[in-house]
């Protein structure tokens, strides 16, 4: 005796043969979203770095020219040791470094550059940042960087004489 073999529908009546494409117009939705919100937030990461870099360099520059002579300064002579200068900037960018200012920087920033000319001093600054995403970063570890200047001047009847 042979059975009959029973034959199922392809379809459950009524579905139309869309049956699972919901399922995977949602899987890769989601994967589609997260990966957008990775780069997302590695973006703000990088914005947030390159702003760092600025602010780290921009103390730097100050630092430095904050080391003017003022012996030479009261003689009437402006002047700016330029080791004395870079020696201030590179100290600050060590304390940002050795994350004692700020522990967000902690051994990811260095001085690439420092130059003294006249009343300016421009310290160039860089950045590495390894970007902490749950998921692991897209970008992994980057390193971005900033060059600003700082300019000292003379705050008395000297800079209307030309002297500074």
């Amino acid at each position: 005796m042979t059975r009959a073999k029973t034959r199922l529908p392809r379809h459950w009546p009524g579905s139309g043969g869309d049956r699972g494409s919901v399922t995977i117009w949602l899987v890769i939705f989601a994967f589609t979203s997260l990966i957008l919100l990775a780069f997302i937030v590695d973006g703000g990461q990088y914005m947030n770095a390159r702003e760092r870099a600025a602010d780290i360099a921009e103390q730097a520059a100050r630092a430095g020219a904050n080391q003017v002579s003022v012996a030479d300064l009261r003689a009437g002579n402006f002047v700016i040791p330029p080791a004395a200068a870079c020696a201030a900037a590179q100290s600050l960018v060590a304390s940002y470094a050795s994350g004692s200012l700020s522990p967000a920087d902690a051994g990811a920033t260095t001085m690439s550059s420092c130059n003294v000319t006249g009343p300016t001093v421009t310290v160039q600054v860089s950045v590495a940042v390894a970007a902490p995403f749950p998921l692991g970063s897209t970008l992994g570890t980057f390193t971005t960087g900033a060059r600003e200047s700082a300019t000292l001047d003379c705050g008395n009847n000297l800079q209307f004489t030309g002297a500074c």
